[in-house]
């Protein structure tokens, strides 16, 4: 049996890191994070034309049903290169839109927002870490929706936002409606700007699907934030790599120190088998409902503690240099801590994935 990546997910992948590479080099990272947190247009509008926000919906509503896995190797070079663009979060509410809005929300939204001239985001988290859809406690009477959300990724630069309610219902928002106060927060890791997000009589429209719709899309959530985390984590490994093969001290390469060969090969058996931890939780959204949930929240919760822990032994191994400002390996140690946190901390989807299995 075939475990590998298919030939159009093998293209898409070269496709989308060779317009990274090209774009958020770490000069460019460094300069971008140095500015006001925020959306990079120029980037959002080329990974919208190669068709990533189109990925999840099927053909038969305007997608490419292409499925998760697909996505999920987009998000995890979107990691690797520290896009400043709300790729999962985006990709998610077009296929909510596609799945359960009406034909109205359909012919008004998806087309804008498969081109990237408009931009959606999400927002699921409330006070006290309840991320959970089971958890959200908002409530819309007669189309009006009361109450807080936070963390927001981009919300100010969002033209449509998805709500989790109570009961796991969901509703969009269009954000030039009436009532919505956005208040941003300093973040720590700039590529995700985050906002608290109020809402007061604001008008919603809900979507079909309830409480099934936003499970499978929290879980899809957390498979391609594990593969962000994953992509963050591995060029922080790459970069440790490259400088231990031409840092020298003491007349030798640092690369040459048995310490340092123990630290690098430790971080390298971490991480490598966390990429197949997030394909297969991906392929079970895909393809095995059974298993999906538990299979989000192990991928979730492994790879989000794993890659904080590998970026900071890699500011470790760049010594002095890695706490300044200028070099870049602070940008992906504060995006792997930021998906740390962000839809659940690691132990409460331990918790979740270990209740799953009836343990």
């Amino acid at each position: 049996m075939d475990f590998d990546l298919n030939d159009e997910q093998k293209m898409l992948r070269e496709s989308v890191q060779a317009l990274l590479a090209d774009n958020n080099t770490h000069l460019a990272l460094t300069r971008r994070n140095d500015g006001e947190p925020g959306l990079d247009r120029d980037l959002w509008r080329a990974l919208c034309a190669m068709g990533l926000p189109a990925i999840l919906p099927g053909e038969e509503q305007g997608g490419l049903g292409m499925g998760l896995l697909t996505l999920a190797v987009a998000a995890e070079l979107a990691g690797r290169y520290a896009v400043s663009a709300p790729l999962a979060e985006h990709a998610l509410v077009v296929y909510a839109i596609a799945s359960g809005g009406d034909d109205a929300l359909r012919s008004r939204w998806l087309e804008p927002l498969l081109s990237g001239d408009k931009i959606a985001t999400i927002a699921w988290g409330e006070a006290g870490g309840r991320w959970l859809p089971e958890q959200w406690t908002l409530e819309a009477d007669d189309g009006r929706l009361g109450g807080t959300k936070t963390t927001v990724v981009y919300a100010a630069e969002a033209d449509l936002i998805l709500v989790g309610l109570a009961g796991g219902e969901l509703a969009v928002v269009e954000m030039s409606a009436e009532g919505i106060t956005v208040a941003a927060l300093e973040p720590v890791d700039r590529t995700h700007p985050v906002a608290t997000v109020t809402f007061a009589d604001t008008p919603c429209r809900a979507l079909t699907g309830g409480l099934i719709l936003a499970k499978q899309l929290y879980n899809a959530g957390l498979v391609l934030q594990a593969a962000d985390s994953f992509g963050a984590a591995a060029h922080a490994l790459d970069m440790s790599v490259e400088y231990a093969k031409t840092r020298e001290q003491f007349g030798r390469l640092i690369g040459e120190f048995q310490g340092l060969k123990f630290q690098l090969a430790n971080m390298a058996l971490d991480m490598e088998p966390c990429r197949a931890l997030y394909w297969y939780a991906a392929h079970a959204w895909d393809a095995i409902p059974d298993d999906a949930e538990r299979a989000a929240a192990i991928a979730k919760a492994h790879i989000a503690d794993l890659a904080v822990k590998t970026a900071r032994m890699a500011v470790e191994c760049h010594g002095g240099i890695a706490i300044t400002w200028e070099f870049a390996l602070h940008i992906f140690l504060k995006r792997a801590m930021f998906n740390g946190v962000n839809l659940g901390l690691p132990g409460m989807h331990r918790g979740r994935s270990a209740d799953l299995a009836d343990w």
